[in-house]
């Protein structure tokens, strides 16, 4: 039943779209012109300052912002300037990142990968669900990831990223170039995490994301490894769409990484709002009991980014830590949805073993008359992807709704969290 998703996937997500239960569209009339072995490496100092994402975002920062809204942009993945005498927050061109306390483009170091994916042509209201996309790296030796940039040209709701050695046998299971309808063909986000590891979850409907650790910190990828995406592709346009993927991972020398990230998860799977009602999920899930049982060593962990995952119907996410010296302390509050990258970064990172674990809570406004449950389509998600500094990753499900009370016409509903810590091999190969 667990599926890592990473910003949510199927009948079990971390941030990416849910298995589409019989509801995958075909797509004898898609187009897909594969390019998965055409990567290249370039250096990350080159100028790019002449390159701009999908979104236009063209201003650069020349000016600096007050320390807050500074930082208030930064936690959207933005950088700030002034702009006519107003604080503005944009994105930063390919190639940079919001760096500093007065959120500066800055170029992202490191040495870049690069690979184009092809393109996919949607007809006017499609829906592909669960279509793996794969980048086979060649490369002989372990790399290590501090950032990974997301291009696309529009269409993509979501996507699950993860990595599995080649030549592992979830490896050699899977076919090369563009694998159609995926989950129904035995894709699994848990085994392919389990084999390997978890590199990038895209924030729902973004056309293009950066997810930039700080420096030092980095995903381990090992050799002859595939990054395998699944994606969940929706064109809302009333017109035929030809869209493109690509993706850039920034690497460091090993001698550089001082942290090793493994991932977390968050999800509420017993969603059921109400028609055209109001509802709040959550849960609060203890990652302490379930390492020291598991481990018998004292927990230790810390928090270092963050990405939530839900629908249009989302109107806000929560997460809280609880128990221990900082019971109470709020890390993301009332982040309603929107089509900017959700994912926060916490810099420095937030010490986990002074609390107990998490409290996390998904709000929702039901505008349709009916019954939304989990799913794709007009239903929702509730998941949370999480880069953590471990020696053991998380995956905490709520599976079933055990109480219920509707206060000032909004539904409150809450379950029991189960927590596991998982090896994903933090202490080896």
């Amino acid at each position: 039943m667990q599926r890592w998703i990473l910003y949510l996937t199927t009948t079990v997500a971390i941030t990416g779209c849910a298995e589409n239960k019989g509801q995958a569209a075909t797509a004898a009339d898609a187009m897909y012109q594969a390019s998965e072995d055409a990567s290249t490496s370039i250096d990350s100092t080159n100028d790019v300052s002449s390159i701009r994402t999908p979104a236009g975002d063209t201003t650069r920062a020349n000016k600096t912002c007050t320390d807050e809204k500074a930082a208030q942009c930064r936690n959207q993945g933005k950088a700030c300037a002034l702009s006519e005498g107003a604080e503005q927050c944009f994105r930063c061109p390919t190639g940079e990142h919001p760096s500093g306390p007065a959120a500066l483009c800055e170029p992202i170091p490191g040495e870049v990968q690069s690979n184009n994916f092809g393109e996919l042509t949607l007809e006017a209201g499609q829906e592909l669900n669960g279509w793996c996309q794969q980048w086979r790296l060649g490369n002989t030796e372990p790399i290590w990831v501090n950032a990974v940039e997301f291009m696309t040209d529009g269409g993509y709701h979501h996507s699950n990223w993860f990595f599995v050695p080649e030549d592992s046998e979830v490896g050699q299971s899977y076919p090369k170039g563009l694998w159609e309808n995926c989950y129904a063909q035995g894709f699994d986000e848990l085994e392919a995490a389990l084999a390997g590891g978890v590199i990038f979850a895209q924030s729902t409907q973004v056309d293009s994301e950066t997810q930039k650790f700080r420096s030092g910190a980095a995903v381990r990828i090992p050799p002859n490894a595939i990054i395998i995406g699944a994606t969940h592709l929706l064109n809302v346009e009333p017109a035929p769409k030809t869209t493109g993927l690509r993706m850039n991972l920034y690497t460091i020398p090993e001698e550089e990484v001082d942290t090793r990230l493994l991932p977390m998860r968050l999800s509420y799977l017993d969603l059921r709002i109400p028609p055209k009602g109001q509802a709040e999920f959550s849960s609060t899930c203890n990652f302490r009991d379930a390492y020291e049982s598991q481990t018998g060593r004292p927990y230790l962990a810390k928090l270092h980014y963050v990405l939530p995952h839900y629908h249009a119907l989302g109107t806000g996410f929560e997460l809280t830590l609880t128990g221990g010296e900082l019971d109470g302390t709020s890390l993301v509050a009332d982040q309603k949805f929107s089509s900017d990258p959700f994912g926060r970064l916490f810099e420095p990172p937030i010490d986990l073993s002074k609390s107990d674990g998490f409290r996390f809570a998904c709000r929702y406004t039901n505008t349709f008359d009916k019954v939304i449950t989990w799913g794709i389509g007009d239903n929702e998600m509730c998941v949370m992807l999480g880069f953590i500094e471990s020696d053991r990753s998380f995956d905490a499900t709520v599976l079933d709704t055990t109480e219920k009370v509707t206060t000032d016409g909004v539904l409150k509903a809450s379950g029991d969290c189960s927590v596991f810590s998982l090896d994903l091999g933090a202490s080896g190969d």
